[in-house]
Protein backbone atom coordinates (compact mmCIF):
# COMPACT_ATOMS: atom_id res chain seq x y z
CA UNK A 1 0.00 0.00 0.00
CA UNK A 2 1.52 3.05 -0.82
CA UNK A 3 0.04 6.64 0.94
CA UNK A 4 1.24 9.86 -0.48
CA UNK A 5 1.20 12.93 1.52
CA UNK A 6 1.00 16.33 -0.25
CA UNK A 7 1.40 19.74 2.49
CA UNK A 8 -1.64 22.35 2.32
CA UNK A 9 0.03 24.77 2.89
CA UNK A 10 -1.29 28.94 3.05
CA UNK A 11 -0.87 31.37 -0.03
CA UNK A 12 2.01 33.04 0.65
CA UNK A 13 0.25 36.66 1.22
CA UNK A 14 1.62 40.04 -1.11
CA UNK A 15 1.01 43.30 0.79
CA UNK A 16 1.43 46.37 -2.19
CA UNK A 17 1.60 49.61 -0.50
CA UNK A 18 1.06 52.54 -3.28
CA UNK A 19 -0.46 52.51 -6.17
CA UNK A 20 1.87 53.44 -8.48
CA UNK A 21 1.98 51.78 -12.52
CA UNK A 22 4.57 49.10 -10.75
CA UNK A 23 2.57 48.39 -7.22
CA UNK A 24 -0.87 47.76 -9.61
CA UNK A 25 1.16 45.65 -12.63
CA UNK A 26 2.84 43.39 -9.40
CA UNK A 27 -0.26 42.75 -8.15
CA UNK A 28 -2.12 41.29 -11.50
CA UNK A 29 1.31 39.13 -11.93
CA UNK A 30 1.32 38.29 -8.30
CA UNK A 31 -2.24 36.79 -8.30
CA UNK A 32 -1.42 34.93 -12.05
CA UNK A 33 1.21 33.12 -9.71
CA UNK A 34 -0.95 32.14 -6.94
CA UNK A 35 -0.17 35.06 -4.33
CA UNK A 36 -2.64 36.92 -2.08
CA UNK A 37 -2.43 40.09 -2.93
CA UNK A 38 -3.56 42.85 -0.70
CA UNK A 39 -3.35 46.60 -1.99
CA UNK A 40 -3.10 49.72 0.54
CA UNK A 41 -3.20 52.86 -0.71
CA UNK A 42 -5.44 56.21 -0.50
CA UNK A 43 -8.49 55.48 -3.16
CA UNK A 44 -8.19 59.05 -4.49
CA UNK A 45 -4.33 57.52 -5.94
CA UNK A 46 -6.25 54.03 -7.31
CA UNK A 47 -6.40 54.53 -11.22
CA UNK A 48 -9.40 51.81 -12.22
CA UNK A 49 -9.78 48.39 -10.51
CA UNK A 50 -6.56 47.42 -9.32
CA UNK A 51 -5.97 43.32 -9.43
CA UNK A 52 -5.48 42.68 -6.02
CA UNK A 53 -7.72 40.27 -3.32
CA UNK A 54 -8.13 42.98 -0.81
CA UNK A 55 -8.04 46.98 -1.20
CA UNK A 56 -7.49 49.17 1.91
CA UNK A 57 -8.01 52.98 1.77
CA UNK A 58 -5.03 54.23 3.19
CA UNK A 59 -1.50 53.28 4.24
CA UNK A 60 -1.89 51.40 7.36
CA UNK A 61 -2.98 47.55 5.81
CA UNK A 62 -4.42 46.42 9.81
CA UNK A 63 -4.60 43.01 10.38
CA UNK A 64 -3.94 40.82 7.85
CA UNK A 65 -4.86 36.78 7.01
CA UNK A 66 -2.43 34.72 8.80
CA UNK A 67 0.46 33.76 6.20
CA UNK A 68 3.77 34.51 5.10
CA UNK A 69 4.05 38.49 3.84
CA UNK A 70 6.16 39.69 1.48
CA UNK A 71 5.83 43.83 1.54
CA UNK A 72 6.66 45.99 -1.15
CA UNK A 73 6.25 49.86 -1.06
CA UNK A 74 5.66 51.49 -4.42
CA UNK A 75 4.27 55.13 -3.81
CA UNK A 76 6.02 56.70 -6.91
CA UNK A 77 6.45 59.90 -4.39
CA UNK A 78 3.52 59.72 -2.67
CA UNK A 79 3.24 59.27 0.94
CA UNK A 80 6.66 57.72 1.30
CA UNK A 81 7.42 57.54 4.50
CA UNK A 82 4.10 56.52 6.10
CA UNK A 83 4.21 53.95 3.49
CA UNK A 84 7.53 52.76 4.73
CA UNK A 85 6.89 53.02 8.33
CA UNK A 86 3.77 50.95 7.71
CA UNK A 87 5.69 47.96 5.84
CA UNK A 88 8.09 47.90 8.74
CA UNK A 89 5.36 47.84 11.28
CA UNK A 90 4.43 44.27 9.71
CA UNK A 91 6.37 41.46 10.29
CA UNK A 92 7.40 40.09 7.17
CA UNK A 93 9.63 37.13 5.27
CA UNK A 94 10.85 40.05 2.51
CA UNK A 95 10.75 43.64 2.42
CA UNK A 96 11.09 45.80 -0.72
CA UNK A 97 10.71 49.29 -1.95
CA UNK A 98 10.60 50.69 -5.36
CA UNK A 99 11.95 54.66 -5.04
CA UNK A 100 14.84 56.62 -5.44
CA UNK A 101 17.71 56.50 -3.24
CA UNK A 102 17.78 59.53 -0.77
CA UNK A 103 14.30 60.02 -1.15
CA UNK A 104 12.84 59.87 1.92
CA UNK A 105 16.27 59.99 3.71
CA UNK A 106 16.30 63.20 2.68
CA UNK A 107 13.28 64.41 4.95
Amino acid sequence: MDIFVEPMLPHPSLLIIGASPVALSLGGLARQFGYFVSLAAPAGELSGTPQADVLIDGYQPGRLKEARHLVVVSTQGKGNEAALRAALSIEASYYAATMRSGEVAAK
